[in-house]
């Protein structure tokens, strides 16, 4: 036979925390099981049996303090009275762990009634908690893939300008405002571009509020960075979808930029450069190209081009920092991060794609499901109601694609496994609502190497001597 080392720790726990009420023919028999496993069972000076593995000790309890002792003899008295009076007719489990619990929850013991080795095992047994943040955005220095964004550093750092693009929800902007933030410590001045931007927007103008500065000057001049930041990232959100007209003027104020000479802002006035200035343009197309899905696109000026040439980078999906924004929830997270590399194989992206909006919109709704089902009618008319569940979320997106490329995306991604799988999570009882299982962290850690290996082996600009 092969126990597994759940079913040995087991063992060893009801022969240290039961002896007591076992019969000697139940401990022969534990004692038996293991050894039968081929581990040498053994007892310490305090009686506690433990495996002997060479000459180390484990599992070995430490030995327990004299209050420890009288609240255990305490409880197993008392289960010990149980068992008598219900010998012939069973024990109620019920009961039994209703008594453990009491003892467990009334009988309080001081820290510093604890020797040492107890100490030390608490803090070495110690659950780890997860907490699901209330929804919030998670930040965090371990988010950003590599090697791309030590390229995009080394680029800042030498003051040039950097551009992204790649398909919308990949997580462009998100890390270029992360990257600005954390890494660089600056204020993000964020633009978003499209065919209704003017030159106004950029050096600033006259409002039916005043003068209102432009975002452009503002960021170069570090014009409203508070106390504590190091300087200003300006992010040209979108850049593709620039007016050619607005283009020509940010190109020529980025060619400024660069060489660090003052700008004009919408009053005439010169603006000087601040502490530090650097600049992220994203995109859903290159620089130099339309794009049919873009509405209202412009084919770039080749001198715009040129402020990001040798800079240029095709952004690719972080499944690292998405995962960590997904735990708790990692069912959600492996069976969006499969369908979404099996839509980008079957060329539906141009139907839908999976983006992490998309897996943050089902994690927050299988979230607000488990609370709704613990919620109590207050009597104020809006308590509980059926809340939707993370299955609906997935059927609502299915359906932007035609039949036949529905039915083909749920077999090839295991879909009825995934249906499974969150009817399980929704029945979760409280307490472990948001606890992956081993089996879910496991499979998340392979499809995140699986995929970023071959994202990353794609492009030779991200090689440090190419190919």
């Amino acid at each position: 036979m092969a126990l597994t080392q759940q079913e040995i720790d087991n063992t060893i726990d009801a022969l240290n925390t039961q002896r007591a009420i076992l019969t000697q023919a139940d401990i022969d028999t534990l004692v038996q099981t293991l050894e039968a496993d081929g581990l040498n069972v053994q007892t310490d000076a305090s009686g506690n049996y433990f495996i002997q593995t060479g000459s180390t000790q484990l599992p070995s309890l430490p030995p327990a303090s004299s209050n420890e002792m009288m609240i255990l003899n305490n409880m197993l008295e008392s289960i010990r009275q149980l068992v008598a009076l219900n010998k012939g007719g069973g024990v109620d489990s019920k009961e039994v762990n209703r008594l453990i619990k009491d003892y467990l929850v009334t009988e309080k013991v001081q820290q510093s009634e604890l020797s040492d080795d107890v100490l030390k095992l608490i803090q070495d047994t110690k659950k780890l908690e997860i907490k699901f943040p209330e929804l919030e955005s998670r930040k965090g220095k371990t988010i950003f893939p590599e090697p791309i964004t030590s390229m995009i550093l080394s680029d800042l750092m030498a003051q040039n300008n950097v551009y992204l693009y790649g398909g919308a929800g990949t997580g462009k902007s998100f890390i270029a405002e992360q990257i600005g933030e954390e890494l660089l410590n600056c204020k993000v001045y964020t633009l978003p571009c499209n065919q209704y931007t003017s030159p106004l927007d950029l050096i600033g103008g006259q409002t039916i509020e005043g003068y209102q500065e432009g975002i452009v000057t503002r960021a170069y001049g570090n014009l409203d960075v508070p106390e504590g930041k190091d300087g200003a990232l300006l992010l040209l959100d979108e850049l593709p979808k620039l007016d050619p007209n607005t283009a020509g003027v940010l190109n020529d104020m980025l060619a400024k930029i660069k060489r660090g000479k003052p700008i004009s802002n919408g009053r005439q006035e010169q603006i000087q450069k601040g502490k530090k200035i650097y600049v992220i343009a994203t995109g859903n197309t290159k620089l130099n190209e339309t794009n049919p899905n873009y509405t209202a696109n412009f084919e770039q000026d080749r001198s715009l081009q040129d402020r990001f040439a040798g800079s240029c980078y095709e952004y690719i999906i972080e499944l690292g920092s998405e995962k960590a924004t997904m735990t708790g929830f990692l069912f959600i997270f492996n069976y969006l991060t499969k369908l979404r590399f099996e839509i980008t194989d079957k060329n539906l992206d141009n139907v839908a794609f999976v983006s992490r909006r998309l897996m943050e919109s089902c994690r927050d709704t299988h979230a607000f499901y488990m609370a709704q089902n613990k919620q109590k009618d207050d009597g104020s008319g809006f308590g509980k109601f059926p809340a939707k569940t993370v299955i609906q979320a997935l059927e609502s997106f299915f359906s932007l694609f035609s039949p036949a490329q529905e039915t083909d995306l749920k077999k090839a991604t295991g879909y009825n496994e995934f249906k499974k799988e969150s009817i399980d999570a929704m029945n979760r009882p409280e307490g472990l609502e948001f606890v992956d299982t081993v089996e879910q962290v496991k499979e998340a850690e392979k499809l995140v190497a699986k995929y970023m290996k071959i994202q990353l082996s794609k492009y030779v600009y991200l090689k440090p001597f190419g190919a």
